[in-house]
């Protein structure tokens, strides 16, 4: 609602876990280090842990986009299961078809091959379970069992715990002795500083293209106060301050405006930190406040506009990206001249409707995709590659590719769709033969988060080798930033080639870290192929 009164280009206090926002403190540069090194050892736990808030789950975000593309990924999130439950979300999460059984045995046979086959293709199988202190002791033995699975080299399965400081308790158990010593990596993230404080605010406002100035340095002391350096809680306030001071047409926050926003949100100001349950409580409050809202407005009519098409790329062009709603139905409308919202039919068969979404795809990128056969392989038989990830609606935004998501449906089945292109306010998706327009919220609430895309690797490029030990890679992002044939060149944050790379990223809204990712590679491939389908004009 404040978003042009201010100049933002993005709502810049969102509590969506969205990497482009992450503040790195020196407390979330350790964290993601800790968790970088954890991954990369062969085999065992990582543990990450830190109180409500204070951004583990965006950490995770960011080692997500830093990952190699021969990485599978099973991300869970809802952790209350027990084993035999575990094990087959663990299967249904890296794609094994598994018959439905009440028994493990069948579940960790059909794991076992598939850890055994990625192996054999040099790809790594990592599990991440987020609010992992919801586990039961018997199912985090279940999981060290797991990471028995081995070769003669090496462990087959890597899993990252994230969750609050009661999982530092529960793994310290006598019946868990075991599992602490497969502890590979272990980190307790604490909330932020009086000085960080500032820092991330700065960071935030400047990301989303505001000024600094709006919230000024004697009203972030009064934040810290409030929040006690929670991130989330920082955030929740900074919203609700920005909302009061548009509403009163001023256009620099003060401090009547943020205790103001704290008597809406905790019900009376306060000038010590939270307490872990009062802020549990008051988190909650606002969501289900967020979710009611949300849910109104997801069921006014729609506007009739026809299907957009995927239109040419227009440089720097951003868009807000309105945080998910828990509470609020899933209501996908046709962009038909209806009255009414109609609820999304899909393909009833899984496999069918993913396919189709693929082959719209294909169809994208002018390729081929017979009806059987591995879909990926095909791509890469096209001279194209896939890219599996998860993360957010900004993740997307930052690889602007059409991609299939993987969505879930009302009774919680798994479905899929084409994403054809995002604006300000509403994407374009193909899915069952149809095209349909929908708001973001409403993708962000029926979303799980996954999501593939296609795109057109240089010559010579490796999946399972590292950026820095293909030069000619190398070589050719130096060619597509610029940088003479003849001039020798070499892949670090520090060098002249690091610092275009930064400036490219930051010029895109991706992490400016200097080197060569995913992203930075999708995005480079724009230079230098005009053709390439696009999500933003």
């Amino acid at each position: 609602m404040y978003l042009d009164y201010f100049g933002f280009q993005e709502a810049p206090f969102s509590i969506a876990p969205d990497p482009q926002f992450l503040y790195m403190s020196h407390r979330h540069q350790e964290a993601l280090a800790h968790l970088m090194y954890g991954v990369r050892e062969a085999g065992g736990f990582v543990l990450l842990t830190g109180e409500v808030g204070t951004g583990k789950t965006t950490v995770c975000r960011c080692l997500l986009e830093q990952l190699p593309d021969q990485t599978d990924i099973a991300f869970i999130l809802s952790p209350r299961l027990s084993s035999v439950e575990l094990l087959a979300t663990i299967c249904d999460e890296f794609g094994v078809v598994v018959p439905e059984s009440t028994r493990a045995k069948p579940y960790l046979d059909a794991l076992y091959r598939f850890l055994m086959q990625n192996h054999a293709q040099g790809r790594k199988a990592v599990v991440i379970i987020d609010e992992a202190q919801n586990l039961t002791i018997a199912v985090l033995e279940q999981l060290r069992l797991l990471t028995n699975l081995e070769t003669n080299e090496r462990k087959l399965l890597q899993i990252v715990l994230l969750g609050q400081p009661q999982l530092r308790d529960l793994v310290s158990h006598p019946d868990l002795e075991q599992l602490a010593q497969r502890i590979t990596a272990r980190y307790h993230l604490e909330p932020l500083g009086r000085n960080e404080v500032a820092a991330y605010v700065a960071h935030r406002l400047q990301v989303a293209g505001g000024d600094r100035s709006i919230i000024p340095s004697a009203v972030v002391r009064r934040l810290f106060s409030l929040s006690g350096g929670i991130p989330r809680v920082i955030n929740i306030l900074c919203d609700r301050a920005l909302m009061g001071a548009f509403a009163r047409d001023c256009r620099v926050v003060s401090k009547g405006m943020v205790r103001e926003a704290a008597k809406e949100v905790f019900g009376r100001s306060r000038r010590v930190p939270l307490g872990r349950w009062a802020m549990v409580s008051s988190v909650c409050l606002v969501a289900i406040a967020v979710g009611v809202l949300l849910a109104r407005s997801l069921y006014r009519p729609v506007d009739a506009t026809p299907p957009v098409a995927v239109a040419e790329p227009r440089s720097g062009e951003t868009s807000p990206e309105p945080a998910p709603s828990a509470s609020a139905p899933v209501v996908i409308a046709r962009s038909a001249p209806e009255e009414d919202p109609l609820p999304w039919s899909m393909s009833s068969i899984p496999d069918q409707g993913m396919r189709e979404a693929y082959g719209h795809l294909f169809s994208l990128w002018g390729l081929d995709l017979s009806p059987k056969g591995l879909i990926c392989r095909q791509a890469e038989e096209q001279g194209g590659q896939c890219l599996h990830r998860s993360g957010s609606l900004g993740s997307l935004r930052r690889y602007n590719r059409p991609a299939v998501l993987q969505l879930i449906g009302p009774q919680g089945e798994r479905l899929f769709g084409t994403l054809l292109s995002l604006s300000d306010s509403h994407a374009v998706l193909f899915a069952g033969g149809e095209t349909y327009r929908v708001s973001l919220a409403t993708l962000a609430n029926g979303w799980s988060g996954k999501f593939t895309l296609i795109w057109r690797p240089p010559e010579g490029y490796s999946p399972e080798v590292g950026i820095p030990q293909q030069p000619q890679i190398v070589r050719w992002a130096a060619t597509q930033l610029g940088v003479p044939a003849g001039q020798t060149v070499r892949l670090s944050a520090e060098g002249p080639l690091g610092r275009q790379l930064q400036q490219f990223q930051a010029e895109r809204g991706l992490v400016a870290d200097g080197l060569l990712g995913p992203q930075t590679l999708v995005r480079l491939n724009e230079l230098s192929d005009a053709t390439v389908p696009r999500l933003a004009r």
